[in-house]
């Protein structure tokens, strides 16, 4: 079984507070880390959304067209 994500976040949230606490920096310069780590994180959702969003329409027009020959071959074989 795939582990649920809600334990894969927290798990993470986990690990990266245990590497910012050991690391040694100062919150000065962790925090231009993290925001740059954000901006990442939010580009490759972006990313993603747009894939997904095309990935979805394209199915929906695919689904579509199938109905459509499926309705004229059923309607030249009466």
């Amino acid at each position: 079984m795939k582990k649920p994500v809600t334990l894969v976040i927290e798990e993470t949230k986990t690990k990266l507070a245990e590497i910012i606490n050991t690391s040694g920096l100062p919150p000065f310069v962790i925090e231009p880390i993290l925001s740059t780590f954000l901006q990442e994180a939010h580009a490759a959702s972006k990313r993603q959304y747009e894939i997904d969003k095309l990935q979805y329409e394209q199915a929906i027009a695919k689904e579509q067209e199938d109905l459509d020959k499926d309705i004229e071959k059923d309607k030249s074989e009466s």
